[in-house]
C-alpha cells in the first residue's frame, strides 16, 4: 500500500495516472481531497442559484461517477500536455453534468415531444476536450469577457434571476421553454425570451462600443 505522505506529495498527473489504474484508498482519498473541492466550486457556479445543497452533493458525486465510468477511460484517457489541463477538464465534466440536470428537470415537467434524449448529453466530453480543444476555450474566453456587460444589462431589479436566465440560454443551452419549467425563476415562455431578447440586444449595444440601454427593467 502507498504511504499517505507519498500521495499528498504526488504531482496532480502521478496522482491522476495512478488513481486511474488503482483502487489504493490512499490515492483515491488524495485525490478526492485535492480535487472535489475544485468540482464542488464549478457545480456551484455553473447552477447559477438554481441549486440546493443536497442537489449539489448529488451533482459532484455524479462528475465522478463519470470521471471512473468505462473503467476509468477519462481518467486513463487524458492528455497532460497542458499544465493545469485537469482542472480545466474536471470543471468541464462538473459542467456537463449540471446543464444535464438542468435539461432532466426540465424534462420532467413538460410532455415528452421529441422521445427519449440524446445519450450523446449524458456522455463525457470527448478526447479532443480534454486535451483543451481551442474553440472550447476560445468560447469560455468570450462567455468571461461578457460577464460585465451581462450583469450591467441585468438591471438591479431580480438581476440575479436575469443573469442566471441569460447563462442558462447562451451558456447552458438550454431552450426558452426548458428554462420556463424552472419555476423558481418565475416567468413563462414568452416571459424568458422577452428577456432574453433584451439582455442580447442591451450586451451586443455594449460590445458595439453604442449608447447601451439602461438595463432590463423587468
Amino acid at each position: 500500500m502507498i504511504e499517505n505522505s507519498s500521495c499528498s506529495s504526488l504531482p496532480d498527473e502521478a496522482l491522476v495516472r495512478l488513481c486511474a489504474t488503482t483502487d489504493d484508498p490512499l490515492a483515491w482519498r488524495e485525490f478526492l481531497r485535492r480535487f472535489t473541492p475544485v468540482i464542488s466550486r464549478q457545480v456551484v457556479r455553473s447552477g447559477y442559484g438554481c441549486l440546493v445543497v443536497e442537489n449539489v452533493e448529488d451533482l459532484v458525486q455524479q462528475v465522478l461517477v463519470r470521471l471512473c465510468s468505462r473503467d476509468r477511460r477519462a481518467l486513463r484517457d487524458f492528455d497532460f500536455r497542458y499544465p493545469g489541463g485537469i482542472y480545466g477538464y474536471f470543471k468541464k465534466v462538473a459542467t456537463t453534468v449540471v446543464r444535464d440536470h438542468h435539461k432532466r428537470e426540465a424534462a420532467d415537467k413538460r410532455p415528452n415531444k421529441d422521445g427519449a434524449q440524446s445519450l450523446e448529453d449524458f456522455d463525457v466530453p470527448d478526447s479532443a476536450d480534454r486535451r483543451g480543444h481551442a474553440g472550447h476555450t476560445h468560447r469560455q474566453t468570450l462567455l468571461r469577457e461578457l460577464e460585465p456587460f451581462v450583469l450591467d444589462c441585468a438591471g438591479s431589479r431580480n438581476r440575479e434571476r436575469n443573469v442566471t436566465i441569460f447563462w442558462l440560454r447562451h451558456n447552458q443551452g438550454m431552450t426558452m421553454a426548458e428554462i420556463a419549467t424552472l419555476h423558481r425563476l418565475g416567468l413563462n415562455e414568452k416571459g424568458v425570451g422577452a428577456l432574453v431578447e433584451r439582455m442580447v440586444r442591451c450586451v451586443r449595444e455594449k460590445l458595439a462600443g453604442g449608447r447601451a440601454m439602461a438595463g432590463v427593467s423587468g
